[in-house]
């Protein structure tokens, strides 16, 4: 909940768009997997017709509505976007957590909901279930944690490191989890 907050709170209005949020969420949590082997969400991730979406942030967001006004942080603002109400509660995040956010919102925060989606389906994570989201064999399929070790280079470059230190921080991971 913090984590959707704290990427409304930077935007204008204090609103974002639902798929916005998603996508730069999927982006935080990647990067800071292979930085320090644990997600900050930790959400589950699946592919879906539009990128990669956290299906506990959707779920949360899903149940909000324009007509309940008792969200501490978060309220449905119009269809497909949610706004901070309150301040965000900093004490649930770690100093790397508020980096990794911030340095995603440095990166991606300009690029529109669309255009985060398109990258989205350009990560080894999405791609490996392209063609069966295409065909319509399923809407939605589980996309295992460790995918997000795989390096792919997009323009900023921040999804391309040692392949020797990818390896120890999968190792760290796996034996958290």
């Amino acid at each position: 909940m913090q984590a959707l907050n704290y990427l409304a709170s930077y935007q204008e209005n204090k609103t974002i768009s639902e798929m916005k949020a998603y996508k730069l969420l999927w982006l935080a949590d990647r990067y800071h997997l292979r930085q320090y082997a644990r997600t900050i969400t930790h959400d589950n991730y699946y592919a879906m017709q539009y990128g990669v979406v956290p299906s506990v942030a959707k779920d949360m967001i899903d149940r909000l509505s324009t007509s309940m006004r008792n969200q501490k942080y978060i309220r449905k603002a119009e269809k497909y976007y949610y706004k901070s109400v309150n301040e965000v509660d900093m004490d649930v995040f770690s100093d790397s957590d508020l980096a990794v956010l911030n340095l995603i919102l440095q990166t991606f925060n300009k690029m529109s909901p669309q255009s985060l989606s398109k990258l989205s389906h350009e990560f080894p994570e999405w791609k490996k279930y392209e063609s069966n989201i295409a065909n319509g064999t399923q809407k939605s399929y589980k996309i295992p944690t460790e995918d997000f070790f795989e390096n792919y280079k997009e323009e900023s470059g921040l999804f391309v490191d040692d392949a020797a230190f990818l390896c120890l921080m999968k190792e760290l991971y796996s034996e958290m989890n």
